[in-house]
Parts: C-alpha cells; structure tokens; sequence
C-alpha cells in the first residue's frame, strides 16, 4: 500500500469530513441503551456507545454524548434517516495514506487507553484491506487521568518530525507502558536523532496543537478514546472491523443517504450547568440484584459494567465499605454496559442459581479474558448447571432487564461508570474511600433518608 506521512494541509479532509449523524429511531436506541457493540476507552471508556456529555469526576470509564443537531440544523434532504457529519480541524496533525483518498478516517487517540490499542489491531486491519482508498488522521486527547499520555502524544509527533510518526504510534499502542524512560527506548528502537527527540519532547511546541485537539474533541463531546470519524461520521470506541467496514462500503458505493447538517466542531457548544450536589435523585432498584438488609438506612445504588477498568477498581472500596459499616448498607447493582452486555447477562443468568457475587468477582478479576467461552468457563469454577446456566443466557428476559438499567442510567444523567448514588446523592467514577465515608457519615446523622423506591 502506497503510504504518506503528512502534517501538511488536510485539504481532502475538509472536503469530507463535514458536520455528525442523526440515525433512525432504531440505531439511536441501541445507542442510549448501550446495545451494539464498542470497546472503547472509555470511557476508558475511554472505552460503550456515546452517551451524554462528560461529568467533571475523577478517574472513571467515561462515556460522552453522540454529537448533537444544533439549533440551527436545516432540515434533512428528506423524511427518512439521515448521516450527521462533523467538520473537523486537522491542519498540522500527522497522517497515513495519500491525500485524495476516498475515505479518511479520523482518530482521537490516547497512548495509555488500553482500548486505543484493542482498537490499532482493528485500524491496521482495515488500512491492509482497503490500501489507497483509506487516508488515517491522528488527532491526540491525552485523558487527564493518564498521567503518562501527554508526554507519548508529545513522543508520537517528536518521532513525526523525524518522518518516522507511523512506526511510532505503533510501537506506542503496542506497550503497556508509555513512561519516559519506555518512549527513549523506542525513540532509540526506531534510529531517531535522540539529541532533537529528547529535545523535543521538553519543549513546548507541540502543546498548542495537542491542546487544539483536545479543545476540538470537548467541543463535539467525543471526548473518550478512542474516538472514530469516518468521512466524518461518528465511531466511538474499539469497535470491530464490520463497524468500518460497513461505513466504508456505503461511502464507497456513492449511495448515500442524506447528510443532516449540523453546527460544526468550531463553534462551542453551550455548557450545561452543573449538577447541584446535593440534589437527591429518585433511582428504582425494584428487582435489582442486592445483598445488605433491605431495611438499611443508607442505600448504595452502583451502576457499573464489567468491561470499565475503574469499575473493578472500585470493587475493594465497596468491601470496605460494606466491612466499615456492617448491617447499614443495602447494596444496590445496576448495569451501564460498555459495549455488549454479554457479561451482564451471563452474572444476571448466576444469580438465578444464587450465585451472583461469586460470578460477578470472576468478571471483575478477569476483565480482559471476557469472551463467550471463558463466560461458561467461570460458570463451571463456580459451580453452576450449565445446561440451567445456558437456557437462562438465551432468556431474553435477562437482556431486557440489563438494557432497563442502561435506560434508567441514562434518566439519571449517568454519563460513565461507575456512577454510585448514596441514598440518592450522585458520586461519580472510582473515588477513594473517604469519598463514600463522608456522605454516609453526613446520611447517618442527618435522619437515614432512604435512596429509592
């Protein structure tokens, strides 16, 4: 495949990507429940399909909103389902592929998102297959809870400037780790002028277009990684090759149905207010997986999912806080899947056989290793009838339950997991400890209001 790297004008850029999509009733509410499938970083999420915009929370699995019609969206080309497209600013960052491809593809990347570099197997598959006819753009959003990313995106355009970007980011996404001392190391792998990488990564130079980037992606609330735009439509997360493919064929093929306009990524959109944090909010745990007594007085409501990184971070703080407080918490579980919900279902078909909490701890403890046969591995581990186990797996009834929790997520303004509310009071992401002790505390002496119904 004929290959260019390119921090020139991305004039065929412009040309295609222009403003993002509203799809018909039934895409979008396979988007609001979280139902197709996305592997991102977050939310992480990072690594799920979008949801609303971002909460101002430390570290979580953070899940941003589908872009928006603005307010002065003219009308589609017709009645039927339209494409959004957003225009994006990419002067200056570096590219792969000739300029007058048909198709660019434009990603937000994060050299620390486990799920960016789930997703580069993807994007490589996908640059063999289609050759010429794909054109990549790398747009950088370090999150602000890896500590690490600023100075890789840095590492990625320092090795650009040496015409070597694409072996780079490669050698980036392929490591676990991106510390200093690991982007040296690569720098040297590659044969860079060690004397202008090192300098380059202590100079300021490239701050103004990472954070450029970074302002682009707040603006059109593509703010998890990965994050996708094909000839400008939107792809969120570590989707699989049929999710592109699929775009590509259609872009390819001409026969396209009509693009709905929509404000474009330079214009800022309006800041919601922030959430009063004190409100209390009325959350519906009827039916719920629950242990703790009923009668309770503080209710600790937890919508998670079992692919979110910071959700299996959270599960010591939640011991800790069930061991502090013995007998005061009725712990509450409602799901807010990432991407499938395949997980959720198979812990939803262990607690028919009673054991929940002894599956759902095989999930958290094997995040990675998740997969349709390891599911009916740790069925086996902890002692379930598989043949029960199997029938249940099928009962639509348990996909149902998991896709109301993801709707009810989406009531209560969740926008990432995991999202607790304390009797009704919102905390949002994997906060410490002390986080959770501060509110219990103020609940327990202030008259054990009760979360839900």
């Amino acid at each position: 495949m004929k290959t260019t790297l390119s921090t020139e004008k991305n004039s065929s850029i412009s040309r295609w990507l222009l403003p993002v999509a509203v799809l018909g009733a039934a895409v979008t509410a396979g988007l609001v429940l979280g139902s197709l499938s996305s592997d991102a970083g977050v939310s992480p999420a990072s690594d799920g399909m979008p949801r609303l915009a971002r909460p101002a929370a430390p570290a979580g699995d953070v899940i941003p909103a589908a872009a928006r019609a603005g307010a002065d969206a003219a009308p589609a080309a017709d009645s039927g389902p339209a494409v959004e497209r957003v225009k994006l600013e990419t002067d200056g960052a570096p590219a792969i592929g000739p300029e007058d491809a048909p198709v660019t593809i434009v990603e937000y990347v994060d050299y620390q998102c486990s799920f960016c570099r789930r997703a580069h197997a993807t994007v490589e598959g996908i640059k063999a297959k289609y050759g010429d006819k794909v054109r990549l753009v790398f747009l950088q959003n370090p999150l602000s809870f890896h500590a690490d990313a600023p100075l890789a995106a840095k590492a990625a355009l320092a090795a650009g400037e040496q015409g070597k970007f694409a072996e780079m980011h490669a050698l980036l996404l392929s490591s676990n780790s991106v510390k200093r001392n690991d982007l040296l190391a690569a720098a040297g792998k590659l044969g860079l002028d060690m004397a202008a990488f090192q300098a380059a990564l202590d100079s300021p130079r490239f701050n103004a277009l990472i954070q450029r980037d970074q302002a682009q992606a707040e603006r059109i609330s593509a703010t998890a990684t990965p994050y996708f735009f094909v000839n400008g439509r939107p792809v969120r997360g570590a989707q699989p090759p049929a999710t592109f493919e699929h775009i590509i064929e259609q872009e390819l093929s001409g026969q396209m149905p009509p693009t709905r306009w929509i404000a474009q990524a330079e214009q800022p959109r309006p800041q919601a207010a922030p959430e009063d944090p004190n409100k209390v909010w009325d959350v519906d745990i009827k039916g719920s997986i629950a242990r703790g007594p009923a009668s309770a007085p503080i209710t600790l409501v937890e919508f998670t999912a079992f692919q979110c990184g910071f959700c299996a971070r959270s599960q010591a703080t939640i011991n800790q806080i069930l061991q502090t407080y013995p007998g005061k918490v009725h712990h509450v579980v409602k799901y807010s899947p990432l991407r499938d919900d395949k997980a959720e279902v198979a812990s939803l078909a262990a607690g028919r056989q009673g054991k929940y909490w002894e599956y759902r701890e095989k999930l958290f403890s094997n995040q990675r290793a998740i997969n349709d046969q390891n599911l009916r591995v740790w069925a086996r581990e902890v002692g379930l009838d598989l043949a029960r186990f199997e029938k249940d797996l099928a009962d639509p009834a348990l996909a149902a339950d998991v896709k109301q929790d993801a709707l009810q997520a989406l009531q209560l303004g969740v926008n990432g997991t995991p999202t607790f509310f304390i009797n009704g009071k919102k905390l949002v992401g994997a906060h410490p400890f002390a986080s959770f002790k501060r509110i219990i505390d103020q609940e327990l002496a202030g008259g054990n209001r009760r979360a839900a119904s």
